[in-house]
């Protein structure tokens, strides 16, 4: 996918992850990164949140130069990425809002929420209007029930602390408000389709013009979404450590 928008790894600077689940993270990615290079040198720093440094470790990522992060880092000049984690399984997961500072000193903001499991008002208030919003869509409830997958795994996906439903993803996008672009993330491909996730977030485009929503694909790029500010301008905050709401904070709506 990278090939297929232009960019060669050794052109990666960046790798920030969510978290380490066998979907979104696989060590075998670390050695094609490097030989996909011009050189077969190693560029890229990896990002992963403190609490999973453990998994990394015993997953062999480690052997790549990895970065640590907490409530907030900047991972390039005029980005500032502020962090929230939630129930997601064991570890849980990083919600991501980028600050981007752009040339003419205006701060455009982008909300980055995967593999959530429940909303709560503390994620509401971490993105509450951004720019741009890419937000997981993960599954329709009637097509889980009837996939004929084992109940323990229905159970883990809907219990909480799994993936939000289009009803749930919906419901989170209009307290969130983004003011220009909705991604729609990681749709099952058993229990869920564009078309059905499109219709649970036809309002966010038919309230305002000029909103956009895309639906990402696991195969094959997702097109450019330019991240733009509403105009305003502003600066980065200090870098410094900041209370966020607990992992496993409650008052979430299921």
């Amino acid at each position: 996918m990278l090939h297929q928008r232009g960019i060669r790894p050794d052109e990666v600077d960046e790798i920030v992850f969510t978290h380490l689940d066998s979907d979104h993270c696989h060590p075998g990615w670390i050695n094609a990164l490097r030989s996909g290079s011009r050189t077969g040198a190693w560029r890229a720093q990896l990002r992963v949140h403190r609490m999973h440094m453990g998994r990394a470790r015993r997953m062999g990522l480690l052997y790549a130069p990895t970065d640590p992060f907490d409530e907030v880092f900047s991972p390039a000049r005029g980005v500032e990425m502020r962090v929230m984690m939630l129930a997601h399984d064991d570890l849980g997961v990083a919600v991501f809002r980028t600050h981007i500072e752009l040339p003419d000193r205006a701060i455009a903001t982008m909300g980055f929420a995967t593999d959530l499991g429940h909303v709560n008002p503390g994620l509401i208030e971490h993105l509450r209007g951004v720019d741009t919003l890419a937000i997981e869509s993960n599954y329709c409830p009637v097509m889980q029930e009837n996939s004929g997958r084992p109940i323990y795994l229905q159970r883990r996906i809907m219990g909480g602390a799994g993936h939000l439903s289009n009803e749930q993803s919906a419901m989170a996008v209009s307290r969130i408000g983004p003011r220009r672009n909705l991604v729609l993330l990681h749709l099952s491909q058993e229990c869920n389709e564009p078309a059905i996730a499109m219709g649970h977030h036809r309002r966010f485009v038919h309230e305002h013009a000029g909103r956009r929503c895309v639906i990402s694909s696991q195969f094959e790029p997702t097109p450019w979404v330019d991240i733009v500010g509403d105009g305003s301008s502003g600066s980065m905050i200090a870098l410094k450590k900041h209370t966020q709401p607990g992992l496993f904070s409650g008052g979430g709506s299921r």
